[in-house]
């Protein structure tokens, strides 16, 4: 991807995210979709027990308004969790909720940038790297990073879809700009035991409505719409769904890889 497209897509993201804090609190307080999503994730993490009760160094990366950070805090009792976003907004949501957990501003795909001298045990993208367009820059940056022995995890969007790939008139095929399928691969060049798992969400008419109210969501799933126009959209693939009695889902990869 060309150095100004990249800058673009970047800036088009940022200004969804920052437009998308409100109807994110509202679907993450109906649906803990975001904290049930980093579970799987850390599910994943082929570790021993006893490393749930160490005092690891945990860095959460695009951590939104803090779910996950609040989350990897339960799952791991005696660790220091850090978070990064670059959404002013979601950031400000994160800090309401965490007071005390450090939050930084800042870009993914640059980790060293903020965190020079400093390793991590576990770096997770509970939902953000299938949206860097610079994903070996990510992984490199991560993986300088990481600890001996350390992980690294991601839950990777492939897309809105219907559970058996049913064609639908009015479910735009998924045209992603980043090549999220090929990540696995791409982690295989900075990490040893990666592990992928296919899994899909299944989504009904509450959930599918509040998922895609969610401004960045709805971009990647009608990009070029504005937003009222990506909202009617996703009601005529709900329509859709509901007369032809098929399953709407997302699908999703959950990636882990370790340090060499």
């Amino acid at each position: 991807m060309s150095g100004d497209f990249a800058d673009k897509f970047k800036k088009a993201v940022h200004n969804n995210f920052n437009l998308s804090r409100e109807h994110y609190v509202d679907m993450e307080g109906k649906y803990d979709f975001f904290l049930q999503l980093t579970d799987l994730l850390v599910e994943k993490i082929q570790k021993p027990a006893e490393w749930r009760t160490q005092a690891l160094h945990i860095l959460d990366v695009g951590c939104g308004t803090g779910i996950s950070t609040a989350r990897l805090q339960q799952l791991f009792p005696n660790a220091t969790v850090e978070g990064l976003d670059f959404s002013e907004e979601m950031l400000e949501e994160a800090k309401k909720n965490l007071p005390d957990v450090k939050f930084v501003c800042g870009d993914g795909e640059t980790l060293s940038e903020y965190y020079a001298g400093q390793t991590f045990d576990l770096i997770i993208y509970p939902a953000s790297i299938f949206l860097m367009p610079h994903q070996a820059q990510a992984l490199d940056e991560a993986n300088r990073l990481l600890a001996p022995g350390g992980v690294v995890a991601a839950s990777v969007l492939l897309g809105l879809k219907e559970k058996n790939y049913t064609e639908m008139e009015s479910l735009p095929p998924f045209k992603g700009i980043i090549k999220n399928e090929d990540l696995a691969t791409l982690m295989e060049e900075y990490f040893t035991g990666v592990t992928v798992e296919k899994i899909q969400i299944e989504l009904d008419r509450e959930k599918a409505t509040s998922i895609y109210k969610i401004e960045a969501l709805s971009a990647g799933a009608f990009p070029g719409k504005p937003y009222e126009e990506r909202q009617e959209a996703m009601q005529a693939v709900i329509a859709e769904a509901e007369a032809k009695n098929l399953q709407l889902v997302q699908e999703w990869n959950l990636l882990t890889g370790y340090k060499k």
